[in-house]
């Protein structure tokens, strides 16, 4: 269990996919893309507390890269330390599955991802399988910033 500010509780998992349609409703509201949700719920951790889904978090795999996606908080629960928790758990998952680099596309948390240890890069050293994969290769604007972290 995690414990935000407000002393409310939550659990970070593994997404269901009963969770499909919160997680598409989040990113929704927050302007960020759906596509490839439905096909791979399955690489997504989630923030939940009494079957809300508070904040996501997916990934995409290939060999020892990965791609972060579809990063969200909802806005009541920015700054509760959620997406902290939720990016934690995703790098212990990707440091078990041994991936060495993980890349992301962000438009508006650059400095975010930044003090969590990644620098930016040009967007054509993301994978392309990773971007194809994930349908973000026509999801995410070029204005798009690119990072990339060492695990």
């Amino acid at each position: 269990m995690n414990q935000n500010n407000h002393s409310e509780l939550y659990t970070i998992r593994h997404a269901q996919p009963g969770d499909i349609e919160q997680i598409k409703s989040l990113l929704q509201a927050n302007d960020l893309p759906v596509v490839g949700v439905v096909q791979y719920w399955q690489n997504f951790f989630v923030a939940d507390k009494q079957d809300c889904i508070l904040g996501a978090l997916g990934a995409h795999y290939d060999g020892k890269k990965a791609l972060l996606r579809s990063f969200v908080v909802n806005d009541s629960q920015r700054n509760s330390g959620i997406g902290k928790a939720l990016l934690q758990r995703m790098l212990l998952e990707m440091q078990r599955r041994g991936i060495n680099e993980v890349f992301l596309l962000t438009e508006t948390a650059t400095n975010y991802f930044i003090r969590e240890g990644f620098t930016e890069i040009c967007r054509d050293e993301i994978p392309q399988i990773l971007l194809k994969e994930s349908g973000l290769d026509q999801a995410c604007p070029c204005s798009s910033q690119c990072l990339k972290r060492q695990l």
